[in-house]
């Protein structure tokens, strides 16, 4: 059976790794996507460096199906194997975070995230966008809310599995997913801190 692991994990990669806000942007504007703005290869990026939501959005839906759809493969051809859905959304993630074609330095990985667990597990996409509009109404900061929905998330799986909404399988490939993205998400994270601590300075 892990031929099958093995196969998820290439194709699932592979899907992740697709560049498209790099791709996009150089043939639009004829630049790297790593150069511009904050570097990262993805939506809010392709926003700020081509001015235009459209592209943006084209962007998020194409990264979110890069997640999405490795996982309904599995889904579809593996029923009953809940630890391969994990195992592909996790996969895709870390082919966008980690993109063979842009020498590993790819983007934060969170579009992907939402498109494979659309699939393998609605309710933790709703979860995090409730927690993460809750605590963005409250503190109007952006990495703020996301960190906080992030770290949210782990104590909610444990609650799901218990309840019996979430295969035990599946947790562990969700938990990894989960600290990638903070991982992720750390260097803006940082960088707000250290804005804030030169603001309080002066």
């Amino acid at each position: 059976m892990w031929e099958s692991g093995l196969l998820i994990m290439g194709v699932s990669y592979l899907s992740g790794s697709f560049p498209t806000a790099y791709l996009l942007v150089k043939a639009v504007r004829g630049i790297d996507i790593r150069q511009a703005g904050s570097g990262n290869v993805g939506a809010l990026n392709t926003i700020r460096t081509v001015q235009s939501w459209k592209y943006g959005l084209l962007v998020l839906l194409i990264d979110a199906l890069k997640g999405a759809v490795p996982v309904w493969l599995v889904w579809r051809f593996f029923p009953g194997r809940p630890e391969l859905l994990g195992l592909a959304a996790l996969a895709a993630v870390v082919g966008h975070a980690f993109p063979l074609w842009l020498r590993f330095r790819g983007g934060r990985g969170l579009a992907t995230a939402a498109g494979g667990l659309v699939v393998a597990a609605p309710v933790l996409v709703i979860f995090w966008m409730g927690v993460w509009g809750l605590a963005y109404a409250i503190l109007r900061k952006v990495i703020l809310a996301s960190m906080i929905g992030f770290g949210a998330l782990l104590p909610f799986l444990w609650f799901l599995h218990k309840g019996g909404r979430l295969p035990a399988e599946m947790i562990p490939f969700l938990v990894i997913l989960d600290l990638l993205l903070m991982v992720r998400h750390l260097p803006r994270l940082m960088d707000y801190l250290k804005q804030k601590n030169v603001q309080w300075m002066t």
